[in-house]
């Protein structure tokens, strides 16, 4: 039998509990990500803090909502509360601003997109009759879904420039290929 260990972490709880609550409630950041992507909240704290509300007016949308979801992402280490209900990058916002190298705006768009999420739900009942998760909720392949949606196939298409830029550059940097006459790079999306 396994010995529970002793010693505490986040909020009291033991360090392997803390870290699998933080795992199982991922996919609530990753919501809370995608709303601030779609609404561009990063791209309008460019030339500094704002308060949520003006922050809200901008993108239309309810300003005691918007808090919560900053708030949330403020406390970890998203956005910064800087006082008075204003908000400012982190070095973690800045790379959801759109016009930055390497931006995962459109990663974080991707990843909450129905087409994304949507799937996980049918998993069980794909692991259990062996059938392609994406295949049985959206009644085709992944490909044919981006051809009879082309917003998705556009926000696929940016993250995919942005995924390769943000690891391409470090390695191209890193790496002397003036010996080389072809490279091959191997992509794996998650």
């Amino acid at each position: 039998m396994a010995s529970i260990p002793t010693s505490t972490g986040q909020g009291g709880l033991q360090p392997h509990r803390a870290q699998l609550q933080e795992l199982i409630g991922s996919m609530c950041v990753t919501q809370l990500l995608y709303v601030v992507a779609k609404l561009q909240i990063a791209d309008q704290l460019t030339e500094g803090p704002k308060r949520f509300d003006e922050l809200a007016a901008t993108v239309a949308v309810d300003p005691t909502a918007l808090y919560r979801v900053l708030r949330a992402l403020a406390s970890r280490g998203i956005f910064a509360e800087t006082g008075d209900c204003h908000f400012a990058l982190t070095p973690h916002a800045e790379l959801l601003r759109e016009d930055v190298p390497g931006s995962l705006r459109a990663w974080a768009m991707m990843q909450g997109e129905e087409s994304r999420w949507k799937p996980w739900g049918a998993l069980l009942e794909c692991v259990q009759t062996g059938e392609t998760v994406f295949n049985r909720v959206f009644g085709m392949g992944w490909w044919e879904y981006l051809a009879a949606h082309p917003d998705a196939a556009e926000t696929f298409n940016r993250m995919s420039a942005s995924n390769t830029e943000g690891r391409a550059t470090p390695i191209v940097e890193a790496y002397d290929f003036s010996a080389a006459t072809t490279v091959i790079a191997l992509v794996q999306f998650q």
